[in-house]
């Protein structure tokens, strides 16, 4: 892990320890004159990939935040699955706070391609295990959007949201595979793929069997799951016709996804049958407090705890 002269970071297996950049370091998301939120590229040590991260302005009632302008690409997820401390045998600081994927039986790429590509076919659990390494390897916050902030950015009030061949991929286009990130051109917030593509995770569950829930660094609503599923994805994929793909178009998460999967009970980490599903990241302004980092973080349904607790025990 990389740690910048200046910054403490201390990891445990819960979220309260995680403390983040500390108050001497720049952030090189803010102008070092005036303080105000700028874009910003994110890298981490094991991959060339640089993540612009641009600046989204509140409304008044949501309060700001940086969001990357791609999905997250097979070159920084891969390391997230592959950590060089078991693929050279050496060690990372910090690496136990975090879970990491169990081996796939298959390229969980499926043959459309790795670099440059946007990673796909992981569950919102393993979504959300990235931000948190992603956390630790940069020392900046990091999680899944909410679906209100989601659509927030994807429907910018800056311009009539685009909804057609040159800055959507969906299913007349697409030639049934997913496309690199960033090619097409993005919406009028910079983002490129918020529609098509591949579908997006977000933190929210359905409706059902999900707790209204507020977090203190954007003041954003979303519905806290209590089940595996459903769960969110937004903005639909390479798979769907161009008429369903809107900014509000959210799909719930099914066992469907999973239909394939051998291992029972499933696997916490890879989606056999959801080759449409990825995801991009968002950093609030404002540092979050305990209780979001729980939710961004930590597992959230009592057999997904007992899961981990034991590929962490091994």
């Amino acid at each position: 892990m990389r740690v910048p002269p200046g910054v403490v970071v201390a990891v445990s297996l819960g979220p309260l320890a995680w403390t983040g950049l500390a108050a001497s370091e720049a952030d090189p998301g803010l102008d070092p004159r005036t303080g105000a939120p700028i874009s910003y590229v994110e890298t981490i040590e094991d991959s060339e990939f640089e993540l612009l991260m641009v600046p989204v302005e509140g409304d008044g009632t949501l309060g700001g935040f940086w969001i990357s302008t791609v999905e997250i690409p097979w070159d920084l997820y891969r390391p997230f699955m592959y950590p060089k401390d078991e693929m050279q045998g050496l060690a990372i600081d910090g690496v136990d706070a975090v879970s990491r994927p169990t081996p796939p039986y298959v390229p969980m790429d499926f043959g459309m391609g790795t670099t440059g590509y946007p990673a796909i076919s992981m569950t919102q659990f393993a979504a959300r295990q990235f931000t948190k390494w992603l956390s630790v390897e940069t020392t900046r916050f990091y999680r899944l959007p909410t679906r209100v902030e989601w659509s927030y950015a994807c429907g910018s009030s800056e311009g009539s949201v685009k909804i057609d061949d040159a800055h959507v991929r969906h299913y007349d286009t697409a030639d049934d595979t997913y496309g690199r990130v960033g090619a097409l051109e993005p919406n009028a917030r910079g983002l490129h793929d918020m529609l098509g593509n591949v579908a997006e995770w977000v933190l929210d569950g359905g409706e059902e069997n999900s707790v209204a829930t507020r977090l203190t660094s954007t003041g954003s609503s979303f519905s806290r799951p209590g089940e595996v599923d459903p769960r969110l994805v937004m903005g639909g994929s390479f798979e769907d016709d161009l008429e369903d793909i809107t900014c509000g178009a959210a799909r719930p998460s099914s066992p469907v996804w999973q239909r394939r999967d051998p291992q029972l009970p499933k696997s916490i980490w890879y989606l056999t049958d959801g080759q449409f599903v990825g995801f991009r990241v968002v950093r609030p302004f404002s540092e979050p407090d305990a209780d979001e980092r729980e939710v961004a973080w930590e597992p959230d349904t009592e057999g997904l705890r007992e899961i981990v607790a034991k590929q962490r025990a091994r």
